[in-house]
């Protein structure tokens, strides 16, 4: 069975429209936003110490490992990226880390004023679902 929480809009500007930004939430809870014109091509651009990786949201599955962006690798606009601490790479991930991190992104918007919609879980994959449809307020 799959969680959701979503929040609702009664009235949306008609010139408003989504940017699309690469977001990556740290383990304080901060989340730095990069836009197109400020997109970090590298894991060397957004600035980690020794002690961190990059993972991608989309890449967290139950019963999977935590796996690191590879330092080569082009940050994918659109994407949430977590900066995790180095002692989690490789390791499996349970239903406790999902449900962490996914608390961290819904205080990390928050606390950025970022109202979000944002499945939780998708039962047929078993993975992290980082699908944000982000509201004006």
């Amino acid at each position: 069975m799959g969680a959701c929480i979503s929040c609702q809009v009664k009235e949306i500007s008609p010139t408003w429209s989504p940017v699309v930004a690469t977001r990556v939430i740290f383990p304080d809870g901060s989340l730095q936003e990069y836009s197109v014109h400020d997109h970090p091509k590298t894991i060397s651009m957004v600035g980690l110490n020794d002690n961190m990786f990059l993972c991608n949201a989309d890449d967290l599955q139950f019963g999977g490992c935590f796996v690191g962006v590879g330092s080569n690798q082009f940050l994918q606009l659109g994407q949430i990226y977590f900066a995790l601490p180095k002692t989690l790479l490789n390791r499996p991930i349970a239903s406790d880390d999902m449900a962490k991190l996914t608390n961290r992104a819904i205080s990390a918007f928050a606390k950025s004023g970022i109202v979000v919609t944002m499945e939780l879980f998708e039962e047929k994959t078993n993975s992290f679902a980082s699908k944000l449809t982000v509201i004006p307020e």
